[in-house]
Order: C-alpha cells, then structure tokens, then sequence
C-alpha cells in the first residue's frame, strides 16, 4: 500500500487538500476538484512533456580478458563511472579498489570500448528487477566526505538492440516493504468507467515503451501511475524539514501534475478573496 510521505515545501504540504484515506492508505485530495482538459489523455501528455529514448540490451559472456563483447552482451548494469585517457583502467581499477574496501560494494566490473574504459556494477535481466533497484539506490547513497559523487548514476543497458524498452514487472506491489517511495503523476477510478484498472496498466505499459520507469497499483476503488524508486537519500534536510532532493525535482519538472483519469485535475487553494485554481501537482508517495 501507499503511504504520504509528508515533507514540507513539497506538494504534500497542501494539507487543506489532502487527507489520509485508510482504505488505500495514500494521501488524495478530499474532494472539491474539478477535470480541465488541457493534457487530452497520456498521447497528448507525453508529447508535450517528452520523453527519453530508451536505453539499449544485451547479454554477458565474458572473455578471457574479462571484457565482455558487445555484440554479445544483453541485460541491465549500473554505469558507475566512465575514465579517458592513457591511464583510463588504472583509475577504473582504482576506483573499484576504493569502492570494494572502503564501502563493501560488490559485483563491481570493468569495460573497455572505443578507447574509454567504463566501470559498472552488476548484470541483471530486467531494468526493474529488485535486486537491480537496491543495488542502483545503494549506490547513489555512497556518501565520500559529506559529498555523494554517484546520486545520479542510472542503470544502463548492454548491447545495441535499440527497440528495447523497460521490462520487469509494472506492479508496484512488487516493491512494497522495500523502503522504496514513487512519484505519483495519475490515477484512474470509477470516473473513467469499470475498465479503470486496465487504463492504469496500459497507461504504465505506455510510458514504459518511452523509456521511463513507470508503475501501477491497483487499490480497492482506484488505480495510481506512479514514476521511478526513490529511498530516503533522495530527499535534503533544509533546516528542521525535508525537501525533494535533486532526482525527484528533476523527474516532477517533466511531469508536474497529478492526472485523473488522463486529465488535468484543478484544486482550489486559499479563502475568500484570495481563491486560486492550479493544477494539481505530482507528489511522492511511499510503497508500504
């Protein structure tokens, strides 16, 4: 189940509007919204927000060097680093040194391709698989010296194959437990008719052949889109609260609001004279 994960400064501190339903357990607005058309379902929303092309695939099989072919590989690793230069793999080499010893880091592995020698971690079949996601968030959680050199590493895929998309399972249910948080951009209901739950998988699946990292979850009156994993160290203390950090404030920039049904859903805020319509925007959620 989802949880609200309450920071202040972030879009869940519009406590007027939202209220912590037990059935779902998921903070939603309590009502008073209305349905604007100014993203005409996911087609027209993705081609005004964008999206990235997807990665690549392909598979291991590691030759006596410990290179491994492109041409043969496939799956999903972690793009640690990337070094140039005459002592490109002493600094792979050194790196993978320091991360192994100081910071107990496994499955670290080196590459050389087109003069630039790459430093990964893991192999994984799928993009979403879980094992996948803590090792990436374990990553950029490195802290060295009160700085987190790795906070933006991504998974990347192996191989050439460039019509590829993000696989895995889409259920967020999946990650439940995990410590895991999601960006919350839509949900479907009743409104949009009994074949909701449908809408929310196909509108997932949609996002998914785009490249992102997209997820459903399936309540007993609704279903939610959610974007992409996050842990505690993608938020920032600022002062006494916590803020979105970098990677979440990055991913809502593309997709700022929070849909129902594929529509833009406006709320209301402040009292008397000074009523204001916006759009509702994204938040994050906790995956409970």
């Amino acid at each position: 189940m989802f949880g609200s994960y309450p920071h202040e400064g972030s879009p869940l501190t519009l406590r007027c509007w939202y209220a912590l339903m037990p059935a779902l357990g998921l903070a939603l607005m309590s009502g008073c919204y209305e349905y604007r058309v100014k993203y005409d379902g996911w087609e027209t929303f993705r081609s005004q927000i964008g999206a990235d092309r997807p990665h690549d695939v392909a598979k291991r099989s590691t030759t006596a060097s410990g290179a491994v072919p492109t041409s043969v590989r496939k799956g999903w690793a972690i793009l640690v680093a990337s070094f140039d230069g005459s002592s490109r793999y002493q600094k792979a080499s050194a790196l993978i040194r320091r991360l192994t010893n100081r910071y107990a880091v496994t499955d670290l592995w080196l590459e050389e391709q087109g003069g630039t020698t790459r430093v990964y971690r893991g192999r994984y079949d799928t993009l979403t698989d879980l094992e996948a996601q803590q090792a990436l968030l374990q990553t950029r959680a490195i802290d060295e010296d009160g700085e987190k050199p790795y906070e933006n590493v991504e998974m990347v895929a192996l191989g050439g194959d460039e019509t590829q998309r993000v696989s895995g399972s889409a259920d967020l249910r999946a990650f439940s437990g995990q410590g895991f948080f999601s960006l919350q951009i839509g949900f479907y209901d009743d409104v949009y008719g009994p074949d909701f739950r449908d809408a929310a998988e196909q509108a997932a699946k949609a996002l998914r052949e785009e490249g992102h990292r997209a997820f459903y979850y399936h309540g007993p009156n609704r279903s939610m889109l959610t974007l992409d994993l996050f842990t505690d160290a993608d938020f920032e203390q600022d002062g006494p609260v916590q803020v979105y950090g970098p990677r979440i404030l990055s991913l809502q920039e593309r997709f700022p609001n929070n849909l129902a049904n594929g529509r833009t859903m406006m709320q209301t805020i402040g009292e008397g004279d000074k009523v204001e319509k916006r759009a509702q925007p994204s938040f994050v959620v906790k995956v409970r």
